[in-house]
């Protein structure tokens, strides 16, 4: 799987030996030439629906609950590999520990058939709906929200929108 971008967060060396690392499965679902995308009511952002992958769970099985759990939907068809995000970051018990959290990202269609959203506490702070989105808006209004303390993911999400934008035609051939 390629790497589709990396973020090293707070400026500091990271290049400790001991290394925490996280893995979340999220999925990019176009609907024709929108996205479903989890948007918070309370921030305006825009995120890919997903999330951390359980200790019992491959990232596949992962991914068909978080979409699920987010977006009411169930994933019908085939899962595709988009490619893979790294955020680094000094962990906040010690800031000789680096925090990895790999994102792995996925192609994938859902059926018609929908579910009500189970959301988390914070999830539920944040006040998240699913919404199909123009690939753009969600690029533009992410890209305004940089730097917002509570939403530290906009970066990452920016990142691989622009990746899609950039990337559009070679996903269309693959059926998406």
């Amino acid at each position: 799987m390629n790497e589709i971008g990396r973020l090293e967060i707070d400026g500091r060396k990271l290049d400790s030996e001991e290394i925490k690392v996280r893995k979340a499965a999220r999925a990019v679902i176009f609907l024709d030439d929108r996205l479903l995308m989890i948007r918070s009511n309370r921030y305006g952002d825009y995120k890919f629906p997903g999330g951390g992958v359980e200790k019992e769970e491959n990232l596949t099985v992962a991914l068909v609950r978080e979409v699920r759990e987010e977006a009411g939907c169930d994933i019908v068809g085939n899962v595709v590999e988009l490619g893979f995000f790294r955020e680094l970051r000094p962990t906040l018990e010690n800031p000789n520990v680096v925090f990895e959290n790999r994102s792995y990202y996925f192609l994938t269609s859902i059926g018609k058939k929908r579910h009500r959203p189970c959301f988390d506490d914070y999830e539920k702070e944040h006040d998240y709906a699913c919404v199909s989105v123009d690939l753009h808006e969600a690029l533009e209004t992410n890209k305004r929200l940089i730097g917002t303390k509570s939403i530290p993911w906009v970066r990452r999400e920016v990142i691989v929108l622009e990746y899609l934008i950039n990337h559009r035609e070679e996903i269309k051939q693959k059926g998406f």
